[in-house]
Order: structure tokens, then C-alpha cells, then sequence
């Protein structure tokens, strides 16, 4: 009966948690998103180094890329973008950075959130059913505790 109340409360204090953390990284996303649709300025990147990932990491390229404050330096992220598998050094390709603070840089096709968006729909599933379970567990600790009551 004690177990049923501890998973309970576990789980629902880690699906609340994913929700949390994973609802505001999104929101920052999508505010970024939506910033560099607004205000972004488009320049050409020189791909300066490439990061291959190890199992289920992406891919990270490491650019340099022209901005109104100077030559600025960055990356990009290959499991959010169209960039082909075998880029390397000195290949050249076209990125939007914000121009107050250059740093934020993401390629055209990422601007309109599509992997943004089943990324979403991805974590909420598993946040519902890690909801869903707490749920069980706790209606399962109530029936007990009022068969132990009876």
C-alpha cells in the first residue's frame, strides 16, 4: 500500500517536472523562433568544424558567419537542420542570426518550429502517461487504504 502512494507521488512529481522544464525551454524556443522570423538577418555561414555525434547525439557544426557586429562564430545543431550528413570544414550554407545578439543563429528551414513541434508532441505524451500512471497508483493506494479502513 506504501509503495502505491510512493510511485504515485513520484511519478507525479516527475511528470509535473517535464512539463515544467520541458514547457519553458519550449517557450524560449519559440520566442526565439519567432524573434529571428521578425528580426533575423540572413548571412552565409563557412562551416569551421564538424562535431560528429556518438549514438543518439546529433551531429554539431561549429561556423563562422558574417554580422552587424563583426565576424561572429557558432553552431548548428544537424538533427535540427537540412544540412547533408557529410558536411565538412569550408563548406559554405545559409544561416538567420539575430542581430542584438548574434550568438542566436539558426538555419531558414528551422525557423518555421516543425521539429520543434513533434518534439513537443513527443515529451507531452510521455509527461501525460507518466500523469496517467501517478494517477493509477494513487487511485490503486485509495481503494486500498479504504478496503483497510472497512
Amino acid at each position: 500500500m506504501r509503495y502505491q502512494l510512493s510511485a504515485g507521488a513520484a511519478m507525479l512529481v516527475f511528470g509535473v517536472l517535464i512539463i515544467v522544464v520541458v514547457g519553458s525551454m519550449t517557450i524560449r524556443e519559440y520566442g526565439t523562433l519567432r524573434e529571428l522570423r521578425r528580426d533575423g538577418r540572413p548571412s552565409e555561414a563557412t562551416v569551421t568544424d564538424v562535431v560528429r555525434g556518438t549514438g543518439r547525439s546529433a551531429d554539431v557544426v561549429h561556423i563562422s558567419y558574417d554580422t552587424n557586429q563583426g565576424p561572429w562564430n557558432g553552431k548548428i545543431v544537424l538533427g535540427d537542420s537540412s544540412l547533408p550528413g557529410d558536411t565538412k570544414a569550408g563548406d559554405t550554407f545559409d544561416v538567420v542570426y539575430n542581430p542584438r545578439t548574434p550568438h542566436i543563429v539558426r538555419m531558414p528551414d528551422q525557423l518555421d518550429g516543425e521539429l520543434l513541434n513533434i518534439y513537443v508532441i513527443v515529451v507531452a505524451v510521455g509527461a501525460l502517461s507518466t500523469l496517467a500512471g501517478a494517477w493509477i497508483q494513487l487511485a490503486k493506494y485509495k481503494r486500498a487504504r479504504q478496503s483497510a479502513d472497512a
